[in-house]
Order: C-alpha cells, then sequence, then structure tokens
C-alpha cells in the first residue's frame, strides 16, 4: 500500500464524533467562500494593506488550486473507501483547496502577526490532517495544497511592496472615480 492510503486508514483509527465535528467545522470555516468573504470585509472595512496583500494572496491560490483540480481530475478518497465524510464528492481532490487556502493565511497572518504564528500553523496542520482524517483528500494532496499555499504566499510576501503599490493605485483611483 502507498502513503495515500495508509493515511488515510491510519487516521481512521481514531474515527469519534468530536473529531467528526472538528472536520466539519474546519471545512465549513476554511472554505474559499467564507475565508474570501471574511477578508474582503476586513479590507473594506478597515483598509489595512495587509488585509489586501492577504485578500489578493488567497484569492491566487484559489485560482491556481482549481486550475490544477481541472487539469489532473483526481477522484476524492472518499468515493471509494466506506465509512468517509466526504463533504465534497462533486470535485476533483488533488491539490486540497482547504489545505492550500489554510497554509497561505498561516504564512500570510505570521507576517503581520507574528506573536501567533505557532497557533497559525498549528491550525493549518490540523486543517489539513482533518482533509485526510474525513476521507476528503489523499496525503499526497494535502501535501500539494500545502506546498502551493506555502509557495503562493511567499511570492506575495517577496513582491509585498509592489502589491502596496498597486493597492494604493487602485484605492487612488477607486477614490477619484466614485469621489469617496
Amino acid at each position: 500500500m502507498d502513503i495515500d492510503i495508509l493515511s488515510i486508514i491510519f487516521l481512521q483509527q481514531f474515527r469519534n464524533p468530536i473529531y467528526d465535528a472538528f472536520a466539519v467545522l474546519f471545512d465549513l470555516l476554511f472554505s474559499y467562500p467564507i475565508v474570501l468573504g471574511v477578508l474582503l470585509a476586513f479590507y473594506l472595512a478597515y483598509k489595512k494593506r495587509n488585509t489586501f496583500i492577504t485578500l489578493l494572496a488567497s484569492f491566487s491560490t484559489f485560482v491556481l488550486t482549481y486550475i490544477i483540480k481541472e487539469i489532473v481530475a483526481r477522484p476524492r478518497p472518499g468515493l471509494e473507501l466506506s465509512g468517509s465524510l466526504n463533504f465534497g464528492p462533486e470535485s476533483t481532490s488533488f491539490p486540497s483547496a482547504h489545505t492550500a487556502i489554510i497554509f497561505t493565511l498561516a504564512i500570510m497572518l505570521s507576517r503581520y502577526y507574528p506573536k501567533y504564528r505557532y497557533v497559525f500553523y498549528t491550525l493549518a496542520v490540523l486543517v489539513s490532517i482533518s482533509r485526510i482524517y474525513a476521507g476528503n483528500h489523499y496525503f499526497t494532496d494535502v501535501l500539494a495544497g500545502a506546498i502551493l499555499g506555502i509557495s503562493v504566499a511567499l511570492l506575495f510576501l517577496f513582491k509585498e511592496q509592489q502589491v502596496f503599490n498597486l493597492e494604493a493605485k487602485i484605492h487612488k483611483h477607486l477614490k477619484s472615480t466614485f469621489k469617496l
């Protein structure tokens, strides 16, 4: 057996209602509509540059994840395994979108709120494990999602000043266009 199947079988040994509830909660809280909606609301309310770049990095992660999902088209393991919580059988598995977004957020938020970095990284690992635990992803889906999320975040942080300049131009244009 390969690491993908072994990781699911291993985590299935720990199935219980409390862990199931956390897996469902993580699935809901860290879905793209919720994450992007919250980031957009914070940006519109507070106009903070770090929220803008985090929103842009998260949206970029979303786009890249779904392009890769369409190209690879790997079925979810829950379709092959009994007893999974499989939340999204209509979509493909590789890479894990939840893992990609949570790692993008962990990197970005750790940059701006370093005091809480261990909380962000711990949450990222827990969400990632929950994706395998629930039977929604293979280990390699989660690994690819983590690599993608980290890579996108690091790219945005590397180009941070250019993104801030872009945000200033957009804000200035919107202000003049809509007389804000």
